[in-house]
């Protein structure tokens, strides 16, 4: 590697990216050896330091610190932001590694001071968050959201329910793909068991064998209704809904209601008693 004194081709005295790639190399390919002798020589002359040098140091690193002003920070963390947002998935799987080595090699004690620190910090920061502040925030952050596309919003809202889902579904047949849920949370307009539109925010997906039943984690066992209908129908089975929809909103919705859940000639997937559906219509 070239010391302080070495003329840099390039003009200007600046090394060029090429040569700082493979100083970096050389550097990481150190023998054991190498690394100890390094080592053992910065050690060194850290201890001849005198008195003075160190104090001179220090002031030095005070009048520093001193310059790094808020909007030296925030200019920093936006150059940090702009460079991990055109970062390659090398360089920041690179990135993350590092840091759980860093991480690894903390100690429990170490750890456990900086999680008091965080809490600290939190207690902090909830003191100083009156309600108009929430209130702003909180209307700012519905704002960034209505301000992305809707295919975005979809997708994050499908990858939510997918994921929710199959934690509380004991079988998971795999076809609750991402594609498969926005293409059906895209397509539903109209509650199929009250007839109300759906829209964003009243939209939820239902489990037409709902999980505490052994119903699956399967794009034939969950439909798109509204969340009122969702909260009523709780852990009913398919035919218990059915009636109580004839019951409340007429045989009409309730041929809607059951439509909705007939998927590939079934009634969801799960463990649903059987029933006549002709004499639960007759019975009516």
């Amino acid at each position: 590697m070239p010391s302080m004194g070495d003329v840099i081709p390039g003009g200007g005295g600046k090394s060029t990216p090429d040569q700082r790639a493979r100083w970096r190399a050389e550097y990481a390919a150190r023998s054991p050896e190498r690394k100890a002798a390094d080592n053992a020589k910065l050690k060194s002359k850290r201890e001849v330091r005198t008195p003075a040098q160190k104090a001179a140091k220090a002031a030095y690193m005070k009048q520093w610190n001193a310059k790094r002003s808020p909007e030296f920070l925030a200019n920093k963390r936006r150059q940090n932001r702009e460079y991990m947002a055109n970062a390659t998935p090398e360089r920041k799987r690179e990135r993350e590694s590092r840091r759980l080595e860093v991480l690894a090699a903390k100690s429990i004690e170490e750890r456990e001071v900086i999680r008091l620190k965080k809490a600290a910090r939190r207690v902090v920061l909830a003191s100083e968050r009156t309600p108009e502040w929430s209130a702003e925030h909180n209307e700012t952050n519905r704002q960034k959201r209505l301000a992305r596309p809707a295919s975005a919003r979809i997708r994050d809202a499908a990858k939510s329910r997918i994921i929710h889902s199959r934690l509380r579904c004991e079988h998971d047949d795999g076809t609750m793909t991402l594609a498969a849920v926005m293409a059906m949370w895209a397509a539903a307009e109209i509650c199929p068991d009250c007839g109300v539109v759906l829209t964003e925010k009243n939209k939820c997906m239902d489990h037409i064998v709902s999980a505490t039943r052994h119903g699956w984690h399967s794009i034939y066992n969950v439909r798109v209704g509204c969340f009122s209908c969702n909260s009523k129908k709780r852990t009913s089975y398919p035919d218990e809904w059915v009636r109580e929809v004839v019951e409340t909103r007429g045989l009409e919705q309730a041929i809607l209601c059951r439509r909705s859940m007939l998927k590939d000639g079934q009634l969801g997937r799960g463990e649903v008693p059987a029933v006549d559906v002709v004499q639960l219509m007759e019975a009516v």
